[in-house]
């Protein structure tokens, strides 16, 4: 099985979903989590992380504890997610720049900035991670 089908209410510690209310003082909590992936992946197509994105925002939605989601959806490159070594600098500069914010390790840095689409290359797809539930990147 995949992390995705693995992301059942019973899974993750939430009540089931019967078209009740979730319980909202629920102990469940979601880590923040970044997804990478690529437009042109030949091996695991993009959709999978994109749908990886949107089950995890509903499945937390319900109970009011939506995760902080950042996707990283590279236009180019394959597998690997770079087309190029500029581009894999920058992948590798966001994923480190995640890690450090989540851990606390940079002080009052400001959020990361996921958005660079100044050469048109690489863009955040933010429409994914919008909602009333989560906080704007």
């Amino acid at each position: 099985h995949s992390p995705y089908h693995l992301l059942r209410h019973d899974n993750l510690g939430l009540p089931e979903s019967d078209g009740a209310e979730c319980d909202t003082e629920s102990d469940w909590s979601c880590p923040k989590v970044l997804f990478t992936t690529s437009t042109r992946d030949d091996r695991v197509h993009p959709g999978h992380a994109r749908k990886m994105v949107r089950a995890l925002m509903e499945e937390a939605a319900p109970a009011g504890k939506a995760p902080v989601v950042h996707y990283w959806e590279n236009t180019e490159g394959g597998h690997g997610g770079a087309a190029d070594n500029k581009q894999r600098a920058h992948m590798w500069a966001l994923t480190y720049t995640f890690l450090a914010q989540t851990l606390g390790l940079d002080g009052e840095a400001p959020p990361v900035a996921l958005v660079d689409n100044s050469d048109g290359k690489g863009a955040l797809r933010s429409l994914l991670l919008e909602s009333e539930y989560s906080p704007r990147v």
